[in-house]
């Protein structure tokens, strides 16, 4: 796959930009009702993961290690609630964003969760940080590469990650349809709305995972999500870690079970430097 042109990624950037500068002034209101506190259990999530947690998202935690006085970069940071959780968990953090509107919520929440002098917040760009060399022990992106051009962004990953550290990743991901039909299916026989999604984002598939392969001698993925994709449907707890196990189940007994899955969790390791990346 060929890199974008710079002039079209600057463009789709921006639009970005846009539509998360209004999603996240809406979602402004909701979190001052709430005064910006983060929910101690995905707190918890992060500070104590359980080792291959079933959650998609205290699996991808648990790859991280101890965070405790690493450098962090929360790398896609959003309205900021990884970037908090991060800082309870006593590293140093780096938010960046393309939506301005997002760093200011980020820090907004800093401060209510007093972790204000753990984080350091501000918009950059994705594809060409500012940050020195191997600076990063931990880069985390919940739900960033899908709306990112893999094949420009690889290399600035492995420039910024320190030659010893990890990179996880979040990610929706569609190897078929199947899923998205039956999805638009209970969504319609519940009533509920889809949620929104950018112009320019395209769920990932394996093949734009591989073009990471370049810039990272280790790059492994579990899926997720198959059954438990309705889980947000569900209230009882008991019947949402029964999917959750199923899904495990039959991923490893089924082959090819796996490729329906709506998640993937993506780990990045021994990131391959050029000569310029070197020595620092």
């Amino acid at each position: 796959m060929v890199k974008k042109d710079t002039a079209v990624l600057l463009e789709e950037a921006k639009k970005e930009a846009e539509f998360f500068d209004k999603e996240y002034a809406d979602m402004d209101k909701e979190y001052q009702l709430e005064n910006y506190l983060i929910p101690q259990k995905l707190i918890y999530q992060v500070t104590n993961p359980k080792p291959n947690s079933l959650i998609e998202r205290e699996y991808a935690m648990s790859l991280l290690g101890n965070l405790e006085d690493k450098k962090l970069l929360d790398y896609g940071s959003g309205d900021g609630w990884n970037t908090i959780c991060f800082a309870k968990a006593k590293a140093k953090v780096w938010a960046i964003d393309v939506s301005e509107k997002g760093i200011e919520l980020t820090k907004k929440k800093a401060k209510a969760n007093n972790v204000s002098e753990l984080v350091i917040a501000e918009v950059q760009d994705c594809y060409k940080t500012k940050f020195p060399n191997n600076m990063f022990d931990v880069i985390y992106g919940g739900g960033i590469l899908h709306h990112l051009d893999i094949a420009a962004v690889g290399e600035e990953l492995s420039r910024i990650l320190h030659p010893d550290g990890v990179a996880v990743f979040c990610e929706p991901i569609r190897e078929t349809k199947i899923m998205d039909v039956i999805k638009k299916m209970v969504l319609y026989l519940l009533n509920k709305k889809p949620s929104e999604i950018t112009e320019d984002e395209t769920p990932l598939r394996e093949e734009r995972i591989a073009l990471l392969k370049p810039y990272f001698k280790v790059v492994k993925y579990r899926y997720f999500e198959v059954l438990s994709s309705v889980n947000l449907l569900i209230s009882s707890e008991k019947l949402q870690m029964f999917l959750l196990w199923l899904d495990y189940l039959l991923m490893k007994l089924i082959p090819g079970f796996k490729k329906l899955g709506r998640g993937i969790v993506i780990e990045l390791r021994k990131p391959v430097k050029n000569s310029s990346m070197e020595g620092e």
